[in-house]
């Protein structure tokens, strides 16, 4: 049945196409634990179908409180892998609310007290701060003890539960370890036993430790045999990164199914792939990049995960501007969709 394209998309039609109530939707969407994996799997594949994307701030209640726009705010960036993809849609919102945007970029990715510094120094005259990429809780202790309201887009380097204090966990997020379970019960559903996870440095607390660990989940979640976890880092040789990917196509049991983390790291496997003559793309997953940037180094035809930044935005932007508003009450991480691209419909 078609869809009227003028119409727009809501939570109740998923509903009503998953043959549940709207507040199972809801806490589907949220990943709430009384929702089983896959049943969230489901829910989520229908919406993404129907096209409902849930743009909301969701789990934050604006209650009666009046916010207004903020004048001035910075985005920090510290080892930047994430952060061309934020700034245009941070950068829309503020043009929309008139709030002026700074932007301190940091190329480092540890936190020595010169970087807290200059931090500190950099937020001085904003309202408020958002930080993302190698974000450490040095760097968060110094903007709360500033008294300077901030909001974190991704994940601390320390995990929430190692934290000193809770309050200093002020994150919006998409839920990582629910793509890498997400791509890997997608491979499982196609027949798939024997997985390979690939992907660069896993540092704990950030993106490839996470989407790792729902790979991980996963096959904990079938009880299969874990599958094979390789990294293809920046700091190898570019021999040693074709002799890996090589290897692993070679093995006397190869894996079948294949989760890549970025298009950048897939590459190696899938030309090693073309040299063997052997098709591995309608086989795989690439999480954390959008089709355009698979398609522009050839990859095509295969699955897609990617964070769903103009909705971290959002989020994100509306945290600061309760925080500058005089809410100091939400500490934790909010979570929210992740995209999906080029999946058949079950």
């Amino acid at each position: 049945k078609s869809q009227n394209p003028a119409k727009k998309v809501t939570m109740k039609d998923g509903a009503d196409v998953a043959g549940i109530s709207q507040a199972a939707v809801s806490m589907a969407l949220r990943g709430h634990p009384r929702i089983s994996e896959t049943q969230r799997i489901r829910i989520r594949q229908i919406c993404d179908e129907l096209g409902y994307r849930n743009l909301r701030p969701g789990r934050i209640r604006r209650g009666s409180m009046t916010l207004p726009a903020l004048a001035r705010i910075g985005l920090v960036t510290v080892g930047t892998p994430h952060a061309s993809a934020l700034l245009h849609p941070i950068s829309l919102r503020c043009q929309e609310t008139g709030t002026r945007l700074e932007v301190l970029s940091l190329p480092g990715r540890k936190a020595s007290p010169s970087t807290c510094d200059q931090i500190l120094e950099f937020s001085r005259h904003l309202d408020g701060v958002l930080l993302t990429d190698w974000i450490s809780q040095e760097m968060l202790t110094g903007l709360d003890t500033a008294g300077k309201p901030y909001v974190v887009l991704g994940h601390i380097l320390t995990e929430p539960w190692d934290m000193p204090r809770a309050e200093l966990v002020r994150t919006v997020t998409c839920d990582e370890r629910d793509m890498g379970r997400f791509a890997a019960h997608t491979l499982f559903r196609r027949g798939h036993r024997r997985l390979l996870f690939l992907s660069g440095s896993t540092p704990s607390g950030l993106y490839n430790a996470h989407w790792r660990d729902g790979f991980r989940l996963a096959h904990a979640d079938q009880g299969y045999v874990p599958g094979i976890e390789l990294m293809i880092t920046s700091d190898m040789p570019e021999e040693k990164r074709c002799r890996i990917a090589e290897a692993v196509l070679e093995d006397t049991d190869p894996p079948t199914g294949f989760v890549l983390v970025n298009c950048v790291t897939a590459r190696y496997l899938l030309e090693a792939a073309r040299r063997k003559s052997r098709e591995i793309l309608s086989q795989s997953v690439i999480m954390g990049d959008f089709p355009q940037q698979v398609a522009a180094i050839g990859l095509q035809g295969c699955g897609i995960l990617a964070p769903d930044f103009e909705t971290l935005a959002v989020q994100a932007l509306h945290l600061l501007t309760r925080q500058c508003a005089g809410d100091r009450n939400f500490h934790g991480e909010v979570t929210v969709p992740f995209l999906a691209y080029g999946f058949e419909k079950a």
